[in-house]
């Protein structure tokens, strides 16, 4: 017997262990890299819903008895879209807009703008679809003729948005339009 130190092996010296050690550390690398290649993949996941679809309206000036446009411009955020009015089948949730009357404005029914068709992954037609900032619906006003001073109309907008995934649950967006009569 040799009296002295005993020099402990290195496991890289066991030709049967090194093929493990190497499957081990490609499957940590690639356990590592596993969730950033999956960010680039998925949908662009809203941070809020009020961040997709936005609604913007100017004021209306207009005199007692006269008739006016309301222009309500929808802005869908850039990766997403909502469905037209009319929606291209009947399953679809169409973009609606609800606005009630009051005793001094009359608002009629709403004129949604022309669609843009579009092909995505999960449909086997193109879809009618609004997005970006192009979106005006027009509604038409008529004041009484009694009717003076400031008012504003309450507004609904219900549209479901989409991504060329997932579609989001419906929302609704309340907003008011200002009106002045002279």
């Amino acid at each position: 017997m040799k009296d002295g130190p005993k020099i402990a092996r290195s496991p890289d010296k066991h030709p049967r262990r090194a093929p493990y050690a190497i499957i081990y550390f490609a499957l940590g690398l690639f356990a590592l890299l596993q969730p950033s290649c999956t960010r680039k993949m998925e949908s662009p996941t809203p941070k809020r819903a009020s961040d997709i679809v936005r609604v913007e309206v100017t004021p209306i000036e207009m005199r007692a008895g006269d008739r006016a446009e309301a222009k309500i411009r929808v802005i869908v955020a850039h990766g997403y879209h909502i469905n037209a009015n009319p929606p291209t089948y009947d399953y679809l949730k169409a973009t609606e807009l609800q606005v009630s009357s009051t005793d001094s404005i009359a608002a009629g029914p709403p004129v949604y703008p022309p669609a843009i068709k579009r092909k995505f992954s999960f449909a086997p037609d193109p879809l009618a679809v609004y997005e970006g900032a192009d979106t005006v619906i027009k509604l038409p006003l008529r004041a009484a003729q009694t009717a003076r001073g400031k008012v504003e109309l309450e507004a609904r907008l219900r549209a479901q948005a989409c991504d060329d995934q997932t579609c989001y649950p419906p929302r609704e967006i309340r907003f008011a339009i200002p009106i002045t009569v002279r």
